[in-house]
């Protein structure tokens, strides 16, 4: 689509190319000086150039700024940034060089971080930044500067024109303190050209009309709303229904020295940062420096030939900063999530349906070369709910929601350090002893009950899974195949896999003599025996680290004898029988096997042999 370009208009990722070309915008893929077209294809380069915007990346020398004496640094109209700097006294900006071991930014302290890219604005041009997503969701205040300009995020052609600008980041960690690196990006630009980029509401209503930008949900269907509110804008609203994300309507930032190591792109746990607002919970908005990942009422969709921003403040709904990274590329599609900070005196109910802002659009010259989504490695297509930054692990809704009744149970747990001390080994099986095992019953009694859910990932307590094994006398053990649709979660990473074990937690209703107690409840829900069988046998210790489930799991290996048939009883179990020892280890791929089966394996010989011997030395 070509536009009126006397309405002005934001450049595109092939116009931010061509920037670059004839040195207008001047970064270090290009080393300041390209000359070939062709040279576009450099895929480092491709990397900064989105659709509308341009990425502005760390260099290695920041300056802490002394806040006490210095307050906020500004940008001035008739000096460089740097010159600005040299004039405070030493004492108030401490320079440091920063390197690929990063650097840990703090609450309470302002860092001007030097960029890598210059730019020149032209004549009837205006470049402005605006924060990146990533960042924006860990609540980091960042404001570009450039020399001359005395405007924050913003530079314009009337201070210094057609001359290469220095470019600083002026950042704040506000919530959390973060770890960066150099070549990190926080913020991106964006070029203007012309006046009167922005959409004017009688121009957006036109725009809906032809393609729908906001989506309502109905029935789990997505459908082109019906009514739009505009003024000067879109009017956006609060999503505190629960409906779509398991009753869970935002996050809520935790309060927590440990750093957020950006390196660690979706490896982080969410709730070690951010608590779940449960609409169940009926929370408010707290004023003060609390801050809050909540998201919209409307499903967005940006037309290729747009971008989108959204009032960083407004009062519509609730006197707050609303977003930190409310800009949104052309193409991207999903939830709109808000960076929430109140400035109310008082705490604030919020409601499903509450306006909370307006989100601004703008035209572009033509549609980009490159659009928002996968094809181009953006992380927030189809975001639902309160998405987090990139570095966290993707949020399981029904998890926060506590929603899984599984996890919801009381189980027995003991210290780490108690239980692993009955191992020589750090992983595998290992067999027991009898001494062990009468010292390991009474570890297991001195437990105490944690639920689940607060179990499930601390890695300092350990949760004791009796595992039992059924042996027949002509060495054979009970082999089944599971469901492939158990629905509770805790087993959905057993779904379909061949097992030779059955057990599970130990519960309250175990006591007093949990190993045994377990062992026989988890055969009576499972399998039926007919014939004789002997009383639980502890055979080992089990500890596997090839999950990180696996490492809050101890095994306590436990056996039975049987002279009759097994059958299975319980619905999680397709298939099952009794196969022997020698028939199962010839297989050699077990990979069709859970783990703990895959590393008992192996060992079965030798668990039978002492399965047998405990078994007779009993009887006699």
């Amino acid at each position: 689509m070509q536009w009126d370009n006397s309405k002005g208009y934001c450049l595109t990722s092939q116009q931010l190319r061509d920037k670059i070309l004839h040195k207008l915008l001047l970064t270090s893929e290009t080393n300041f000086a390209m000359n070939d077209e062709a040279e576009f294809a450099d895929a480092n380069l491709e990397k900064i150039i989105q659709p509308s915007s341009l990425d502005q990346k760390l260099d290695s020398e920041l300056f802490i700024i002394d806040v006490e004496t210095v307050g906020l640094f500004r940008p001035l109209p008739d000096k460089t940034v740097y010159r600005a700097l040299l004039e405070l006294p030493q004492k108030q900006r401490q320079k440091v060089t920063f390197d690929e071991k990063g650097f840990e930014i703090k609450i309470g302290f302002n860092y001007l971080i030097h960029l890598i890219e210059k730019a020149a604005v032209q004549e009837n041009e205006s470049l402005q930044s605006s924060q990146k997503s990533s960042f924006g969701r860990l609540f980091l205040d960042t404001r570009m500067l450039a020399d001359y300009n005395p405007c924050f995020n913003e530079i314009q052609h009337y201070y210094k024109p057609n001359t290469p600008l220095d470019l600083w980041l002026l950042v704040q960690p506000a919530t959390f303190n973060v770890i960066i690196y150099p070549g990190m990006s926080l913020n991106q630009l964006r070029i203007f050209e012309g006046k009167g980029a922005k959409l004017s509401a009688t121009e957006i209503e036109e725009e809906a009309k032809k393609t729908p930008i906001l989506y309502k949900r109905e029935n789990g269907k997505f459908l082109s709303a019906e009514h739009i509110i505009t003024n000067e804008g879109l009017q956006m609203h609060v999503d505190a229904s629960g409906e779509h994300t398991s009753g869970i309507i935002g996050l809520k930032a935790r309060h927590t020295p440990i750093p957020i190591d950006t390196k660690k792109i979706g490896q982080i746990e969410t709730e070690a940062y951010f608590e779940p607002l449960r609409k169940k919970d009926q929370p408010k908005i707290k004023h003060g420096k609390e801050a809050y990942l909540l998201f919209s009422k409307e499903r967005l969709s940006v037309p290729k030939h747009l971008s989108a921003e959204l009032r960083r403040t407004s009062d519509r709904g609730l006197n707050a900063i609303l977003h930190d990274a409310g800009f949104a590329d052309n193409g991207f599609e999903g939830d709109l999530v808000y960076e929430v900070r109140s400035s109310e005196s008082i705490d604030a109910p919020f409601y499903d349906g509450m306006p909370i802002s307006t989100l601004e659009l703008f035209r572009t010259a033509m549609v980009p070369d490159k659009i928002y989504g996968k094809k181009i490695g953006s992380n927030y297509q189809q975001q639902k709910g309160s998405k987090t930054a990139k570095f966290f692990k993707e949020i399981d809704f029904n998890l926060l929601g506590r929603n899984y009744q599984k996890l919801s149970k009381d189980v027995l747990v003991q210290d780490a350090k108690v239980l692993r001390a009955f191992r020589t080994k750090k992983e595998g099986f290992e067999i027991i002893t009898p001494k062990t095992e009468s010292e390991l019953e009474t570890a297991i009694k001195n437990g105490f009950w944690h639920v689940r859910y607060d179990c499930e990932k601390d890695n300092l307590v350990l949760q004791p899974i009796p595992y039992l094994l059924l042996f027949s006398k002509d060495r054979k053990i009970f082999s089944y195949q599971r469901a492939a649709n158990i629905t509770d979660y805790g087993e959905t990473r057993l779904f379909d896999n061949h097992s030779i074990g059955v057990g599970g937690h130990v519960m309250r209703c175990d006591e007093p003599e949990f190993i045994m107690k377990n062992c026989e409840r988890e055969r009576d829900e499972e399998v039926e025996i007919i014939g004789k069988y002997s009383e639980p046998i502890i055979a080992g210790t089990l500890m596997n680290y090839d999950k990180p489930v696996d490492e809050v799991h101890f095994g306590i290996i436990t056996t039975m004898i049987i002279d009759g048939s097994v059958k299975p009883k319980e619905s999680s179990i397709k298939i099952g029988q009794m196969i022997t020892i020698d028939e199962l280890q010839k297989e050699q791929d077990y990979s069709k096997y859970e783990t703990w089966s895959r590393v008992l394996i192996p060992s079965l010989n030798e668990i039978f042999e002492y399965a047998s011997k405990k078994s007779e030395t009993k009887k006699s």
